[in-house]
């Protein structure tokens, strides 16, 4: 179903019925059938409270982990940074210790 029009993935609630086109997909098959107060498994709470409360996006998902990715990335970027201009300094000393000792 998904790669067709009639795989809806935005949380748009076209109908003004309180499920939004994805939910509506899932618990009946249509964009507009579902009225948010299905209840096909009878348990008492209706299947699209069920279905938000255990879905996630994954647009949040994408962006945790990228956020995740780049701070990452920065703080190595930060290191390394420090990293070189720790090693360049030492050179610097070492060199110059090297070229008083030979000239004394």
């Amino acid at each position: 179903m998904c790669g067709s029009t009639a795989c809806w993935t935005g949380n748009a609630d076209t109908n003004d019925n309180g499920v939004p086109r994805w939910a509506s997909v899932v618990i009946c098959g249509t964009a507009a059938c579902a009225t948010g107060h299905e209840d096909y498994d009878a348990d008492g709470v209706s299947d699209a409270i069920q279905l938000a409360a255990c879905v996630l996006g994954r647009g949040d998902l994408a962006k945790t982990g990228a956020s995740i990715a780049i701070g990452l990335i920065a703080v190595i970027a930060a290191a390394l940074i420090v990293t070189g201009l720790m090693l360049a300094r030492k050179r610097r000393l070492f060199a110059a210790a090297l070229d008083a000792g030979s000239a004394a």
